[in-house]
């Protein structure tokens, strides 16, 4: 364990509680809408590191507010998608369509970084994307051009919120990064809310239950250690690498999936999650050997 370097270790636990988080979605998607659910995520996540940056003030340059605008923007918006494909259609779906992070990651180091991404890299990259092909159309239940829109979208807004800090990181602590995000998923989501209606694709306003507040609860603290530990991961390590890891979030998705009642997936499904696994642990050899 010592040797595996540690934005592999916490890019697996950045995994581990973004697919719980994913599972709670779910459960909460049933009645709720996804608008909703991503402002009531966030606002505790403001809560939180708000707390911890009150007992323990920011120590850091600054000077990049616009990055930090830039990061919030993305990531929330594509935080949004992610929640609205949860509550649509099969959980380990729903994971497999933002799975082409990774791809837009290796694509805007090269053009906005100036990165070199080494050959077994890209291997596993592309290996882990061939997997996410096999789960696409005929294979996708409920599959729609919006799901698809949005599955690209949460994707394409994560790669940039991830590659965003490489940049932040020299400036700002780990919290202000994700505060950033938070504000942003909070603020957005509230003007939707109040402008949206209740025929939006999104969903309108509807009042918890005491059952739901428990697990919004949850979601709130688990989102917010996941977010921690991803930033702690992309600060820490070269992003190409963090995403072809960050495809095991699929096999987590897969389990609690299937515990809420998904069905398991085909064959040609199955050889997409192996490649997928396979092209995770191979960019994890790589990052090791890096390191």
């Amino acid at each position: 364990m010592n040797r595996i370097p540690k934005g592999i270790l916490y890019i697996l636990l950045s995994c581990f509680f973004f697919s719980l988080m994913g599972a709670i979605v779910k459960i909460l998607g049933e009645r709720l809408g996804s608008l909703e659910l991503v402002f009531f995520r966030n606002l505790f996540g403001i809560f939180i590191i708000g707390a911890s940056l009150l007992h323990r003030p920011a120590i850091e340059r600054g000077g990049r507010v616009w990055m930090l605008i830039f990061r919030g923007i993305w990531g929330s918006t594509a935080l949004l998608a992610y929640f609205y494909n949860i509550t649509q259609i099969p959980l380990a779906t729903a994971f497999t369509l933002t799975q082409t992070t990774p791809l837009f990651i290796a694509l805007f180091s090269l053009l906005l970084l100036h990165e070199s991404v080494k050959k077994e890299v890209w291997l596993a990259i592309f290996l882990g994307f061939g997997g996410v092909l096999l789960l696409y159309p005929p294979t996708l239940p409920s599959f729609s051009p919006l799901i698809g829109f949005t599955g690209l979208y949460s994707g394409l807004g994560a790669a940039l919120a991830y590659l965003s800090i490489s940049e932040l990181k020299n400036h700002y602590e780990n919290r202000t990064i994700i505060l950033s995000l938070t504000l942003s998923g909070t603020l957005i989501p509230f003007v939707l809310l109040f402008f949206g209606g209740e025929e939006a694709a999104w969903g309108g306003w509807v009042m918890p239950t005491l059952r739901e507040w428990v697990w919004i609860s949850a979601l709130g603290i688990i989102s917010t250690l996941g977010q921690i530990f991803l930033t702690k991961a992309y600060a820490s390590m070269q992003p190409s690498i963090l995403g072809a890891v960050s495809y095991v979030t699929i096999l987590f998705a897969t389990g609690w999936g299937l515990l809420l009642g998904d069905s398991l997936p085909s064959l040609v499904g199955a050889l997409g999650m192996i490649l997928i696994a396979f092209g995770g642990i191979l960019s994890a050899h790589q990052g090791a050997k890096r390191s």
